[in-house]
């Protein structure tokens, strides 16, 4: 992974992680992100427990016709019942994941390293494992008004009507997750700097070696150490990915219209259940880089390493080896305050259906009676039609590399925020379905 495709690359995984515990040690980081998890049930009832769904002839009247509609003959003149329905369960988590910080060389040169880590310290050094924490609230409520109620119109047809609570779900995720991105260059025992003769030994002189067309060898050493701007340099670039999840379903069957018919001791039963659903999904990350971030500099020998004369005039000269003024300053323009890389995954769904329940029961004397239930006839589902959709993850990160860092004679180019955003390799083809 190249650094520059570091921030996009972090805001997908953040957009989609999951923690999970970790067992190992690692050097403790962010608590991120924050999570609520809501699930939302319709009152659970069990007219009959312990015996699971498999009572469909033991259903009387409007309290189990969602059990078997023929149920609803076994009732006299009226049957009503109004109830509220109230409980809330409220659950902390925390769990732990860990992420890996990254370095890297820039160009060919082993001794300029640019690394991202995932902290907020911005006087971090190397890479490390980082532990992070994800703090969680998870609830169950079962909540709502039922009111039920049947009526026998005669010797043989009896009507029903059920009201339900919603249900569904929602996971919301926020927080914000530092990050640094740092080059740093330490030119202190260099063997080969700018692959032109030029050494740099651990004290920081620098030795030029020549060989000439006859075949004999000159060798060129400082008389004091370089300057020390040069030997080490480090630009920090702190950004920050925001996260903001809100994702949310419900499930709406409103009412239950029911009817019965009985001849002799058979009875059939019909039950028609409207539901329609919604799914609202909004997840959107960003990388945004602190305000006052400086640029980053990039500071060159201002010689061409080919040029015999000017490399010589250059290593004997302290006036220019050891101040700013021998050297040539690379400026890579970082847009402090702005966003570099951003996604979104956004969509609002709708379903509705039908579903339908037919229910038999035949009375075999005064003690046995036997029960058939057909549930969903027709196979109702909720087939989601989506509006508003969106999914991209788009960045402002430059994935070209510099040029022209080994040759001070070349122009130094390194583009490494752009001026437009332009879709991450990869997520081109990306939807929401």
């Amino acid at each position: 992974m190249k650094l520059w495709e570091v921030v996009p690359v972090l805001l997908i995984a953040l957009l989609i992680i999951y923690p999970t515990p970790v067992e190992s040690q690692a050097i403790t980081g962010t608590d991120f992100p924050y999570a609520r998890f809501e699930l939302r049930t319709p009152p659970q009832e069990a007219p009959f427990p312990g015996m699971g769904n498999y009572y469909s002839a033991l259903s009387k009247g409007i309290e189990t016709v969602l059990w078997n509609p023929a149920s609803l003959t076994d009732i006299k003149y009226v049957q009503s019942s109004l109830s509220f329905i109230s409980e809330l369960k409220t659950y902390e988590y925390a769990y732990s994941y860990e992420t890996e910080d990254g370095e890297e060389s820039l160009g060919d040169q082993e001794n300029f390293k640019v690394g991202y880590y995932f902290t907020g310290d911005e006087t971090v050094t190397a890479a490390a494992t980082r532990e992070h924490t994800s703090h969680s609230l998870y609830n169950t409520q079962s909540t709502g008004i039922k009111f039920k109620q049947a009526l026998r119109v005669n010797d043989w047809i009896t009507f029903g009507i059920l009201s339900h609570s919603d249900g569904g779900a929602s996971i919301d995720l926020s927080g914000n997750f530092p990050a640094i991105v740092k080059t740093r260059a330490d030119f202190y025992g260099s063997a080969d700097f700018m692959g032109s003769g030029l050494a740099i030994d651990s004290d920081g002189y620098l030795t030029f070696t020549h060989t000439e067309e006859g075949g004999s060898t000159y060798q060129y050493t400082t008389s004091e150490k370089l300057w020390s701007g040069f030997l080490n340099q480090t630009s920090t670039v702190p950004l920050t990915v925001i996260l903001e999840s809100r994702n949310d379903i419900s499930v709406d069957p409103g009412i239950t219209l029911c009817g019965a018919v009985e001849w002799r001791d058979l009875s059939f039963g019909a039950s028609f259940t409207p539901i329609s659903a919604t799914c609202n999904v909004n997840n959107t990350a960003r990388g945004v880089i602190h305000e006052g971030t400086p640029d980053i500099f990039i500071y060159q020998p201002d010689f061409d390493p080919d040029d015999e004369d000017a490399a010589l005039n250059w290593v004997q000269d302290p006036n220019q080896y050891n101040s700013e003024a021998g050297y040539k300053i690379n400026t890579i323009n970082v847009p402090a305050g702005a966003t570099v890389a951003e996604a979104r995954a956004k969509g609002f769904y709708e379903a509705s259906t039908m579903r339908t329940d037919l229910g038999l029961s035949y009375d075999l004397g005064d003690i046995l009676t036997i029960g058939l239930v057909l549930e969903n006839v027709g196979g109702a589902s909720l087939n989601f039609v989506g509006q508003g959709r969106v999914v991209y993850v788009n960045s402002r990160v430059s994935t070209a590399e510099p040029t022209g860092f080994d040759d001070p004679s070349q122009e130094f180019h390194w583009d490494l925020f752009k001026d437009n955003f332009e879709p991450v390799e990869g997520t081109e083809d990306l939807f929401l379905e």
